[in-house]
């Protein structure tokens, strides 16, 4: 999947049939944490530069996490978007064609409707699958965070034939403290 390939319209990821599900799940969850701009602008003869989402740096906003913590809403955060990469994908299979445009076009607004929401990181910074547990006062050192959410669903999508995206999960939950 190149830079053409991503249609981002009104801060919205257009997913497609057409392409690889697990490529636009990683590329999803690739946008909740860095700038849009760098997937635009970087050409490929040179490396780019990270430019993480102030959302995505600031997590929690009510809180402050520690490295386990942060790496386990990252992560959850990867589990989360294959999740909604996966149930888009089982809703899009249904209809003769997914594009808003199309020969299905009520019920592809529908669907696009429904899910637009979930792939605009930026009116969306973190899914709703996530959530976050404080408990005050644990083992007297103050406070610890526990991210819950979804586990992975990366098996569940369906590789395009030159996907070179494969891990074998079975867990459901994630907890990560």
């Amino acid at each position: 999947m190149t830079n053409e390939d991503i249609f981002w319209k009104d801060q919205i990821l257009n997913l497609s049939r057409k392409l690889c599900p697990r490529k636009q799940a990683m590329l999803l969850w690739r946008l909740r944490f860095e700038d849009i701009d760098q997937f635009q602008q970087s050409p490929r003869r040179q490396a780019p530069r990270l430019h993480l989402r102030e959302s995505a740096l600031n997590w929690p906003w009510q809180a402050t996490a520690n490295q386990t913590a942060w790496a386990g809403f990252a992560l959850t955060s990867a589990h989360a978007s294959f999740e909604v990469v996966a149930n888009w994908w089982e809703r899009a299979k249904q209809l003769q064609d997914e594009d808003i445009y199309g020969r299905d076009r009520a019920h592809a607004l529908t669907l696009y409707l429904e899910f637009a929401p979930f792939l605009s990181p930026i009116k969306t910074p973190v899914l709703p699958q996530i959530t976050m547990l404080l408990n005050v006062g644990v083992h007297q050192k103050g406070e610890a965070m526990v991210v819950v959410g979804p586990g992975p669903r990366f098996d569940d999508l369906e590789p395009c034939p030159h996907c070179e995206l494969h891990v074998n999960h079975h867990c459901r939950t994630a907890v990560y403290s």
